[in-house]
């Protein structure tokens, strides 16, 4: 089966693994690594995007290495094909950089693949930028997005007091949703979104 796993990169050095949520015995840098051994299975092919940004002294090499390297180990036991594709626009926010970035994505997709992703680390924009790809990927690549990542981290006295596995994939899905509403006032769209979710 063709998987695409998206993984924004930090924007700089020195990020330490966290524990595991999933396995406390096992710490990562990157979130997706937490779920890897879940969603991949011996006979996919896999495809990971590292999305990172240009600039100095940010996403230096060392960051694309410690992705490669916690998803090849944790392969090891699961042997997949999986390569590794790395995608670098510069650090600026503006109009042409955000296409640049978005084309350079969708570029990338596969007819009927299945898409994760882990917007962890990253500009602000990348999110968006990434959320609008996997739209385009969805309406004419009919890849099939399962689901979106984010480690919060909670900070006490400067410290890491608590981290947590958030499943955005939600967030995803409601413009979705939005787009396939008919036309009518807000307020009979927003009854119809309350009944929507009172249903799930």
């Amino acid at each position: 089966m063709k998987k695409i796993i998206f993984c924004n990169i930090p924007m700089k050095n020195g990020i330490k693994p966290l524990e595991s949520s999933v396995d406390k015995s096992k710490s990562y840098v990157y979130p997706i690594s937490e779920i890897f051994n879940e969603i991949i299975n011996p006979k996919d092919s896999v495809k990971v995007l590292m999305l990172g940004t240009e600039g100095i002294e940010i996403s230096s090499i060392n960051n694309y290495v410690i992705l490669e390297n916690e998803l090849s180990n944790i392969n090891d036991d699961i042997n997949a094909s999986i390569e590794f594709y790395k995608i670098t626009c510069e650090f600026d926010e503006e109009p042409d950089i955000y296409y640049e970035r978005l084309r350079n994505i969708i570029k990338h997709f596969e007819e009927d693949s299945i898409c994760y992703a882990d917007i962890t680390f990253g500009p602000k924009s990348l999110p968006i930028i990434l959320f609008d790809a996997l739209a385009f990927g969805e309406k004419f690549y009919d890849i099939d997005v399962k689901k979106i990542i984010y480690r919060k981290v909670e900070f006490v006295d400067g410290e890491i007091k608590n981290t947590k596995l958030c499943d955005m994939t939600a967030l995803y899905t409601f413009g979705s949703l939005f787009n396939s509403m008919p036309k009518t006032t807000g307020e009979k769209a927003l009854d119809s979104l309350d009944n929507i979710f009172k249903k799930r």
